[in-house]
């Protein structure tokens, strides 16, 4: 099982790579900037959303052992609205690539089927694929007496 981190040089992304990495798990950082701004030592490939051209890199990648990426975990990008080109991934990595497992980024207020990406999250429950939604109210920052395994609520 290998796993796609969208958003792959952002806070989030970049604190699960590195959980990932120190677990062995095969993943790959999915980024506008590919790897020139991928932390040392982790793959990344070129992605942008609003490109559907580069939905087919992330899965064209080789993994170590012949592995597939089979989960992925969802970043909106930073546009007025990100549904359409979210949805259409989703789709795309399901129907083309057999991907069963997202893990999706959002606010503290998302809901299914409602504003912003909480129309992705009704996606997956229409499509029938196994999902997390992640809901935060906040983030702690880079506070120096908190670790990257401490939770936040």
């Amino acid at each position: 099982m290998a796993i796609l981190l969208t958003g792959g040089t952002g806070k989030t992304s970049t604190h699960l790579a590195r959980l990932l990495q120190d677990a062995k798990t095969p993943f790959l950082i999915a980024s506008r900037k590919a790897e020139s701004a991928a932390p040392p030592g982790m793959q990344a490939i070129k992605f942008d959303w609003l490109n559907d051209s580069t939905f087919e890199r992330p899965f064209q990648h080789q993994f170590p052992n012949g592995e597939i990426i089979s989960a992925i975990y969802l970043i909106a990008p930073e546009v007025p609205d990100p549904v359409p080109s979210m949805t259409s991934f989703v789709n795309y990595a399901v129907e083309k690539h057999g991907v069963k497992r997202f893990v999706l980024l959002s606010g503290s207020t998302a809901e299914p089927g409602g504003p912003h990406v909480g129309k992705v999250w009704q996606q997956f429950i229409d499509i029938g694929v196994e999902y997390c939604v992640l809901r935060p109210t906040w983030f702690m920052g880079a506070h120096p007496s908190l670790t990257p395994s401490m939770a936040y609520s």
